[in-house]
């Protein structure tokens, strides 16, 4: 089973989830030049720590993983696992409040209260927003082209940013990853990629479902088709 990640505290939690599409995973984000119609990479981080904070914070709550990586630095293959392991996180979000309400739409808000599966969220939870407001508040403590930020929670592991070419950018090691090392964060990356690739194909089937208990069969068969196609692929940690 995959591992999921709590939508507490952000990249101050250790997120472990969700998937982005094979594109978001390998290429920058771009828009398009009205002028030429042609794609134009957005612009990466930052020009203060705070309003890199925010651009994170806003982008989460939209949803927005494609903009929320280029709030990251991924100039390392381990900070490259980091800002797609968040990007990731915000994907598996959606796809659970996707399947939740139409869950709902179909059976109602007190069925699926009821329900215990590891994809299961209750009904009226907004884990973006959640998320998103954890990035309220930011300490900021900047040395030279460093910084460290928190949240006013003693316990809490400081955010790592540092400043590039005058811009400002999120930086994650392992230890953010709550990983040992950078094959377990791929791991969890990948597992947790076709876990939502499950939900999101189980989607179309919940209208046609009869019951709850039948919807519900169906999403733990779609997200284990998925994700066990990714346990017999050659590189998956079991099979090296």
């Amino acid at each position: 089973m995959p591992k999921v990640g709590t939508a507490r505290c952000a990249v101050r939690a250790a997120f472990s989830g969700a998937i982005v599409c094979a594109i978001l995973l390998t290429n920058p984000c771009r828009a398009a030049d009205p002028s030429t119609n042609t794609p134009v990479a957005a612009p990466k981080g930052a020009d203060t720590p705070e309003k890199l904070i925010k651009q994170i914070a806003d982008y989460c709550r939209a949803g927005d993983s494609t903009n929320l990586l280029s709030c990251f630095d991924s100039s390392s293959r381990v900070h490259e696992i980091g800002a797609k392991t968040f990007a990731v996180s915000i994907e598996l979000a959606k796809a659970k409040m996707e399947v939740r309400d139409a869950l709902i739409k179909k059976f109602g808000a007190a069925k699926v209260a009821k329900l215990s599966g590891t994809y299961a969220m209750p009904p009226g939870l907004d884990p973006l927003r959640k998320i998103a407001d954890s990035f309220q508040n930011p300490i900021v403590k900047i040395e030279g082209d460093a910084a460290s930020v928190t949240f006013g929670d003693p316990s809490e592991i400081p955010l790592k940013l540092e400043r590039k070419d005058e811009r400002w950018l999120m930086v994650r090691e392992l230890q953010g990853m709550a990983a040992e090392d950078l094959d377990e964060a791929v791991d969890s990356m990948e597992s947790n990629r076709y876990y939502t690739l499950g939900l999101r194909d189980v989607l179309k089937l919940i209208p046609e479902t009869k019951s709850i208990e039948e919807a519900d069969k169906k999403i733990m068969e779609a997200v284990d088709r998925q994700v066990g196609i990714y346990l017999a692929q050659p590189n998956a940690p079991q099979n090296k």
